[in-house]
């Protein structure tokens, strides 16, 4: 095990997840292209997924900005730090992360013999299992008029995803623009209204291990990830279980947390047993190695777990000194610098195009605070377009 790219692979994970707009996939593509030796290249892609998965963590609750792993995450995350829990929400996150990947790597003997099996079965069920978990997930709202108000959220969302994952709008990285504007764009222009300041984070406490049962869930969702083409994103997942389990702020922060480091864990199982690797990163190490061994996998797995271990004390660090000058900083001056920031990347990145996008998501993303209902209905952009897939209507 080349520790040299490790920690080379640690440093880009860092950087690609303390700068929203810069993808692991994008760098991995890029590494691919360099003329380091493969195995250095496969293991330095593996940490940079792990230290990703757990530096995203930062600026999707204290900056608003969202990443496709942790855009459910923005919104309790940041409700939280508005309570003065935001390195409480953080370390919910991170710890919530690390018993996932130990659990996660106790069930890998068991996943790589149900895994075959279990792909092949589910495959017929999954169009009639999602539309069920759609139909539920509306009629949690109980009442008869939030119904139709959150199916309405629902179907504009997910008519817009349709259309911008399906007719190439965007130059690059549809999801980042339209994500932008249905929770990152929204989200400033509500809390502009209700917040003034970044109120001091008095609430340093670990998470309770009440907790443990959410986050075992997590990890047995995140194995369900990666069996189900098409919804392999697992804010998909945490979005349908929420209805299902009983959560209250700092559970879903601990179930999503599960879910995407499982999801990363279990995808290599997925690409060893099945052939399909559900990660992009993933992809672009099959990519190097070609099809990848039993012992490469465990090799690969034990190079992700010593980043996201490393990483959860980096990110632990660099979180209290974040903190400390976000509380020195007007709400109103900061939410104006992140706005701005967040506009220039989806400039940069997704073209005047994504600009057209990310402000019609907004005008939608709004919606949900005004009339009164969730705004995890907004998940409709890419809950709708996966049923599309299912159903054959869309590649």
């Amino acid at each position: 095990m080349d520790l040299l790219a490790i920690v080379f692979g640690i440093i880009l994970g860092v950087f690609a997840g303390l700068v929203p707009g810069i993808h692991t996939n994008t760098l991995s593509t890029i590494l691919t292209q360099t003329s380091f030796e493969t195995e250095f290249l496969a293991i330095a892609i593996v940490a940079m997924a792990g230290a990703h998965a757990i530096l995203e963590f930062i600026p999707a609750i204290f900056l608003l900005i969202p990443d496709s792993n942790t855009v459910v995450t923005l919104l309790p995350g940041h409700r939280m730090l508005m309570e003065g829990k935001g390195m409480r929400a953080l370390k919910t996150c991170v710890y919530s992360a690390l018993i996932a990947l130990i659990a996660s790597t106790l069930l890998l003997p068991a996943s790589l013999a149900f895994f075959p099996k279990a792909s092949e079965a589910i495959q017929p069920f999954l169009l009639p299992v999602m539309l069920t978990a759609t139909a539920l997930l509306l009629a949690s709202e109980r009442e008869p008029k939030k119904i139709i108000q959150a199916t309405a959220v629902f179907l504009l969302a997910g008519t817009l995803g349709f259309i911008v994952l399906n007719h190439s709008l965007v130059k690059k990285d549809e999801l980042f623009a339209l994500f932008a504007g249905l929770f990152a764009f929204a989200g400033i222009i509500t809390s502009t209204t209700t917040q003034q300041q970044t109120p001091k984070q008095t609430d340093e406490t670990n998470p309770s291990i009440k907790l443990l049962p959410t986050i075992l869930a997590g990890v047995a969702l995140g194995m369900l990830a990666d069996l189900l083409p098409g919804m392999s994103t697992p804010a998909q997942i945490a979005v349908f279980a929420s209805f299902a389990i009983t959560l209250d702020t700092e559970k879903f922060l601990a179930l999503t947390s599960a879910i995407g480091v499982s999801h990363l864990v279990f995808a290599f199982v997925s690409a060893l047993t099945t052939g399909k690797a559900r990660v992009g990163t993933l992809v672009a190490v099959e990519n190097l190695l070609g099809e990848i061994t039993a012992t490469q996998m465990l090799m690969l797995i034990a190079v992700l777990a010593i980043s996201i271990a490393i990483s959860i004390i980096l990110t632990l660090l660099l979180a209290k000194k974040i903190v400390e000058t976000l509380e020195k900083i007007p709400s109103l001056q900061l939410n104006a610098l992140i706005f701005t920031y967040i506009l220039a990347l989806v400039f940069l990145i997704c073209g005047p195009t994504g600009l057209l996008v990310a402000a019609t998501a907004t005008s939608i993303g709004l919606l949900p605070p005004l009339i009164g209902v969730k705004r995890t209905h907004l998940m409709g952009a890419i809950i709708l377009p996966t049923l599309a897939y299912l159903a054959g209507i869309s590649a």
